[in-house]
């Protein structure tokens, strides 16, 4: 009788130590699923997933990105022989399951629409203020979009980076 209640207790703590990891998984998926886009909630981009086909290159000069970065340096470079202009309105999209979604910008988010020109053959750097564009941004892989305009054509240039926790 004494071996049976033994294993009575041995079975009622396996069972607790079964809920109390049930529970604490449950937790911990619950915390993950908070740090992911919800995209019923985003559009999905207009631009295919290679946009960047042009000799007009664009970079980020920061090397590491967080959560927590406010501010990051666009880098442009021209290799053609044609001015292009282009505004500082913002466009960030998010890579999720292998779709590009447009991040909104922030209700309070302002920018000046003045025409900013790449001349031929040059290089040209613009800020892109991550605080003030965007609200909780979260881990992931992004890509920055901008459009540029010559006398005949516009194209897309695109940069993609990662935003890490801090």
């Amino acid at each position: 009788m004494l071996i049976i209640q033994k294993g009575a207790l041995l079975m009622k703590k396996a069972i607790l130590y079964i809920v109390i990891l049930s529970i604490m998984a449950m937790g911990f998926s619950g915390c993950a699923s908070a740090d992911k886009w919800d995209v019923s909630k985003l559009e999905v981009s207009e631009y295919g997933k290679d946009i960047q086909k042009n000799m007009i290159s664009l970079s980020i000069k920061e090397t590491e990105i967080t959560v927590s970065t406010k501010k990051i340096t666009l880098l442009f470079e021209n290799a053609l022989g044609v001015d292009y202009g282009y505004g500082h309105e913002p466009h960030l999209e998010v890579l999720v399951d292998d779709v590009w979604y447009v991040i909104p910008v922030s209700s309070d988010a302002a920018w000046t629409e003045e025409l900013r020109t790449l001349e031929a053959r040059s290089t040209a750097e613009e800020g892109f203020n991550l605080e003030l564009f965007y609200d909780d941004l979260k881990e992931g892989t992004y890509r920055i979009v901008k459009k540029l305009y010559s006398d005949v054509e516009s194209i897309e240039a695109a940069v993609e980076f990662e935003i890490k926790a801090d």
